[in-house]
């Protein structure tokens, strides 16, 4: 296991261009007719499902402190987003590949549950009482897994970088919450697997900063030594993502996923 950013399979294999993200799905835009937002809120609604699905579990004997650390829900969006660049929801079904992934992410992570796969059938069944898959099911899916990610499994996140920088400039807990909670909604994005650990962490703080406004980082900005283009790129696009938040008259996604094989099937 690499003992540092630089040096892993993180940026040496897994860190991809705009372009050849919008590249992938490349049968389901003409089989399925999906368009990029299609597409886009597909991969959300699945990433919702697994921190839906996280929240199920217990993690002590006394049940008193529920749902898998944020550190595992946040792999296991990333180990699906890598997925699905590989595949397209045509030949992998998202309604498996979404817990499979959150399954393989607490045992990477080490998770205090541990959770063995009948558990994931199990709060899968409780979350939809449809869901058409079961334990052997989940089990063979993870091979399928192991295999698009290259038995890359190690990911590094930016909440440390993030502790680190917010200790640098001085920053009370208000702020780190902010921007702790942006790293979370950047897990809504393509950043993680566009940019480096420690540019997303500098993008959430230059965007909690117009939260703070008593906050002004423009100069400790200015003493950095990175470029800081790649830090505005990268909070462009969790701002893009905000603001696709707000549009209207968007399509009911029902009846977006309704071009899914799966859920055209009626397995819904």
């Amino acid at each position: 296991m690499a003992a540092d950013y630089w040096s892993s399979s993180h940026c040496q294999y897994w860190m991809l261009t705009k372009e050849q993200i919008n590249q992938s799905h490349s049968r389901d835009r003409p089989e399925l007719k999906l368009t990029t937002e299609d597409v886009r809120r597909i991969t959300n609604h699945f990433v919702n499902q697994i921190q839906g699905l996280a929240k199920k579990f217990t993690w002590n004997d006394q049940q008193q402190q529920k749902g898998l650390r944020q550190r595992v829900v946040a792999t296991a969006i990333v180990y699906f987003r890598r997925f699905y660049f590989k595949y397209n929801f045509v030949e992998f079904c998202p309604k498996l590949t979404a817990p499979t992934c959150l399954y393989i992410a607490s045992k990477v992570e080490e998770c205090s549950s541990q959770a063995p796969a009948y558990r994931f059938e199990k709060e899968m069944k409780r979350i939809d009482a449809s869901w058409p898959y079961n334990t052997s099911a989940i089990l063979e899916a993870e091979f399928y897994v192991l295999e698009a990610l290259q038995f890359n499994l190690i990911f590094f996140h930016p909440y440390k970088p993030l502790q680190d920088y917010v200790a640098d400039c001085e920053l009370d807990r208000d702020f780190l919450d902010t921007a702790w909670n942006v790293i979370n909604d950047s897990y809504s994005t393509d950043t993680s697997l566009m940019f480096p650990p420690h540019i997303i962490a500098l993008a959430c703080m230059y965007l909690a900063s117009y939260i703070h406004s008593d906050v002004d980082l423009r100069q400790w900005f200015a003493e950095l030594s990175i470029d800081v283009k790649e830090i505005w790129a990268a909070a462009s696009e969790i701002t893009d993502y905000y603001e696709s938040m707000k549009m209207e008259k968007k399509p009911p996604m029902q009846e977006i996923l309704l071009k899914l094989p799966a859920f055209s099937r009626g397995d819904v």
